[in-house]
């Protein structure tokens, strides 16, 4: 999550590799924490204006306060939507889904980035799309801890491609970064030339509109 204000932070920075001790990302850089239903974030990046931070597992469904604390004082509260999961998918050019085959060769539109190859699925193929926030998982993700091995979400998810169903091989957290899954698709053998539109539905919540990906038989 993105936390935007003023006066957040005094310095500019990322976290660093030696603060993430023995998997654990760390709740402050620099003085500064966010806190969201009082439970500590993982500070990823601060700035005067802007925070990124990873939200802890929490079992909460609904509207929670979220707060920056810098050196001990505290923000006004505001208040966010906190849902068990909230799927979406990372995008390429802000339109195209981030997908990939087995060999992890970029799938999409040709000539979508300079000097970049760049496949256009076609029907029958294996895609893994990268995607966040597609919720609780088993094994459990333990809170604000990077995970050591891939977990299987829980909540069934379904995969439309031009409003057709597409065969889902697995959804699962991965082990590479916190907040990060992975869902393997078969794009369906009826899909058609084109860029063609991408939905993620589970856990009751559905992926936001206006996501492509692009088709060429």
């Amino acid at each position: 999550m993105t936390v935007y204000g003023q006066d957040l932070a005094g310095t500019t920075r990322t976290w660093r590799a030696d603060e993430i001790v023995n998997g654990k990302l760390p709740t402050q850089l620099d003085g500064v924490a966010v806190n969201i239903n009082g439970k500590p974030a993982a500070v990823a990046y601060i700035s005067p204006n802007q925070i990124n931070a990873v939200a802890g597992v929490d079992a909460a469904d609904g509207d929670v306060q979220v707060e920056v604390v810098r050196d001990g004082q505290k923000s006004d509260p505001v208040m966010a939507r906190l849902q068990k999961c909230s799927p979406a998918f990372f995008l390429w050019d802000g339109k195209y889904v981030v997908a990939t085959d087995t060999s992890y060769r970029y799938r999409a539109k040709p000539g979508l980035f300079p000097g970049v190859t760049t496949i256009p699925a076609a029907p029958g193929d294996v895609l893994v799309f990268w995607a966040p926030r597609f919720g609780p998982t088993k094994p459990d993700i333990q809170s604000l801890q990077i995970a050591s091995q891939a977990s299987t979400v829980l909540e069934p998810a379904k995969v439309f491609i031009d409003g057709m169903a597409a065969e889902v091989l697995g959804a699962v957290f991965s082990s590479r970064l916190r907040g990060l899954y992975q869902v393997a698709i078969k794009v369906p053998e009826a899909a058609r030339n084109g860029d063609l539109a991408v939905v993620v539905e589970t856990g009751g919540y559905r992926s936001p509109d206006n996501v492509l990906i692009t088709v060429q038989r």
